[in-house]
């Protein structure tokens, strides 16, 4: 059942955001006298069915595998992948293993998808391979797309979309697939801020990068765009300057203005460039610094440490522990921020067009990761106990171990919150009710329960380790 959600984006199957009042006069119709849990059980089922219609649909058969690129909201920060679909046929890729999930053509004709999970969202990207392309370019393609350096020029220059065929299909337009050939003529003029970007280092400082041209009146104001050179190896960038008209590699906008000197060029080596494996469209990068509402997004640990070292939080914490903090709250669909020196959390997920902001201090950030951290753990453990098969369980093991890892670390961080004070201080009360019980009445029973009594008549506390 394919539906036009927007101009840019055209929904193949969806079951996110259903909406009851879209399908209520036809389930009325169809179904009367049914009560409303009745009605959106409905909803549910019918939609469920027509995505094998969809899979019908989308019975084509390539001549080549088809690489899934992934982008993945797991439990420890968001992290890259990637997997063959061998068979080649475009059917196959409407199979997610999650109850939540949209498949979707972009404007650019790529087939997407993404899928909520506990942990998160992940993001898909389908692509052919293209025909006569050597084995050893698709296997050091996965090779980046495994290590999260890969960005979407690599990814183009490997494989090919697969909107040309849904495209057929359904029979919506579809924009003919431009590929760059080095001239000024040959490319795409963008608007950035409708592009998706792949966030790059560039001498030592964030960038976001298209391989297109960019339409530098759509660079909003406080960003500085840069166009890039490649040299003998067309696969890497050896300059940065305000204009290229050959040998053109990419465009990449910045925060900051790069003084270029006389040529209005700097030229730099293999350790001056890299993808980081991000992407995102220009709002969100500005939304990192702040948003509307004047929050700004703390992303790093190294940023959250010189927050509070700038604020006077006193709290002790490494890089490494602050890192695990964001990294936690990222792949649960949060962002740690502040707004006017004061500590924040955002939910990502809540609403759909806007981070929803409250105020947090670092022992609440700490203690939240650490009963994620504990459930996952249990969600870990059982799914080991619980494992079908060899390959499954070295997998599960694998997590566990890593989360074994994080709990040691959330462990120590916790002991130095205030809700850790207070436990100890709970249990040190109630140590002594129980020797004065067991001196004055000489009843270890009626002692124990009057320990339980007290454990009940406690106020509700954070409990972070106390489980």
């Amino acid at each position: 059942m394919e539906q036009i959600q927007e101009e840019e984006k055209r929904i193949i199957w969806s079951n996110l955001n259903l909406d009851i009042e879209d399908w209520r006069e036809f389930l009325e119709e169809e179904y009367p006298d049914r009560t409303e849990d009745e009605y959106y059980d409905l909803m549910r089922e019918l939609n469920d069915g027509y995505l094998d219609d969809e899979r019908m649909n989308l019975d084509v058969q390539l001549s080549t595998p088809i690489l899934v690129c992934a982008d993945l909201g797991l439990w420890n920060g968001r992290k890259s992948g990637y997997r063959m679909i061998d068979s080649g046929n475009i059917s196959n890729c409407l199979d997610s293993g999650f109850e939540d999930v949209e498949w979707y053509v972009d404007r650019q004709g790529d087939l997407r998808s993404t899928a909520i999970h506990h942990d998160g969202r992940n993001h898909y990207l389908y692509r052919a391979v293209r025909e006569h392309v050597p084995d050893w370019k698709v296997e050091r393609l996965q090779n980046k797309l495994y290590e999260g350096t890969a960005s979407y020029a690599d990814i183009e220059k490997v494989t090919r979309r697969l909107g040309d065929e849904i495209a057929a299909v359904y029979g919506f337009p579809i924009q003919e697939e431009i590929r760059e050939t080095g001239g000024m003529t040959d490319m795409e003029v963008i608007d950035i801020q409708k592009e998706v970007l792949e966030e790059v280092d560039l001498l030592g400082r964030k960038g976001y990068f298209t391989e297109l041209r960019v339409d530098k009146e759509t660079v909003p104001e406080g960003m500085h765009c840069y166009e890039l050179r490649y040299g003998d190896d067309d696969g890497f960038p050896v300059s940065v300057e305000e204009s290229v008209r050959v040998n053109y590699f990419g465009a990449v906008v910045l925060a900051e203005e790069l003084e270029l000197g006389e040529e209005k060029a700097l030229q730099f080596g293999y350790e001056d460039f890299g993808y980081t494996g991000e992407q995102m469209y220009l709002a969100q990068v500005q939304g990192r610094q702040r948003d509307a509402e004047g929050y700004e997004a703390i992303p790093t640990g190294a940023e959250l440490i010189k927050f509070m070292e700038e604020n006077g939080i006193s709290f002790q914490m490494n890089e490494k522990e602050a890192d695990l903090i964001c990294g936690y709250m990222d792949g649960h669909g949060y962002v740690v921020g502040q707004k006017d020196g004061q500590l924040c959390r955002g939910d990502l997920c809540a609403e759909t067009d806007r981070t929803v902001w409250e105020e947090t201090t670092i022992d609440d950030l700490v203690d939240s990761v650490t009963e994620w951290n504990y459930e996952l753990l249990q969600d870990a453990k059982s799914s080991m106990d619980n494992s079908d098969n060899l390959s499954d369980f070295v997998f599960q093991h694998s997590r566990y171990e890593e989360l074994c890892a994080d709990e040691k670390i959330l462990d120590a961080m916790f002991d130095r919150t205030k809700y850790a004070e207070q436990i100890e201080h709970m249990a040190q009360m109630l140590a002594e009710q129980l020797i004065q019980s067991l001196q004055s009445k000489g009843d270890i029973d009626g002692a124990v329960k009057e320990l339980v009594q007290g454990i009940k008549e406690q106020p509700e506390q954070k409990k972070g380790r106390a489980r």
